[in-house]
């Protein structure tokens, strides 16, 4: 898997499961009806973000590139605790580890007996994924439309960046989320260049204790390299 498809699953993910409500757009030909619809969803899923303490999941992951005829998939499993610790467990293609904790990302390659560590902070997550933060404070980085209703009740959002750092990579997000458990279950991103990520995701716990030691990666240090 290459990095920076892990880069844009790690962002893509966290971004979908924080509380990132960013400004309300609304189409010229959008009823007062549908304003208040996509009004109540946001509600929703800022409800389940406040009662959200962990997660588990099952992803697959399907992107396109130009460079490529054939998509490269890869899937795996997600690990998410409300107190900053996220674990990305990729298994196939090849085994790849993504660890956030602590202020660190921690890449993990067993396959290849490298580990590539990177400094952030302890702000890590709400600096540069969005938790925690505002309303106000996000609403200068997206804009949001509520696109339509997906077969079984389930509703397509549409994220789109305003500030140039982020839409010179970034040129829509699109998520599916279904009032089962107001949390993404399908995730398209397009990149500027053309390329396209797609993301499935299948819960097998939520608000249910994880794995005993589940955050914790125990590797040589000769095989850690400081970024």
């Amino acid at each position: 898997m290459k990095k920076r498809s892990i880069t844009n699953l790690v962002i893509i993910i966290v971004f979908c499961f924080t509380s990132q409500y960013p400004q309300l757009v609304w189409s010229s030909d959008t009823d007062h009806q549908s304003e208040s619809e996509l009004k109540w969803l946001l509600e929703q899923m800022k409800e389940r973000e406040k009662t959200l303490t962990s997660l588990a999941a099952n992803f697959m992951q399907t992107k396109k590139t130009r460079l490529l005829r054939e998509p490269l998939q890869s899937k795996g499993q997600i690990y998410y605790d409300s107190t900053g610790k996220m674990l990305f467990k990729v298994t196939s293609p090849s085994s790849v580890l993504v660890l956030i904790k602590n202020g660190l990302i921690l890449t993990y390659y067993p396959d290849l007996s490298r580990a590539e560590e990177r400094y952030f902070g302890s702000n890590i997550i709400r600096r540069y994924f969005g938790i925690g933060m505002s309303i106000d404070e996000l609403r200068e980085q997206y804009k949001i439309e509520l696109v339509s209703k997906t077969p079984g009740n389930g509703y397509r959002l549409k994220l789109t960046p305003v500030t140039e750092t982020i839409a010179k990579r970034i040129d829509t997000i699109e998520i599916e989320i279904k009032p089962i458990q107001w949390l993404p279950e399908y995730i398209f991103f397009k990149e500027k260049g053309g390329d396209s990520t797609a993301i499935h995701l299948q819960f097998t716990s939520i608000n249910k204790p994880l794995p005993e030691n589940i955050f914790t990666i125990t590797i040589p240090k000769d095989q850690r390299e400081e970024l």
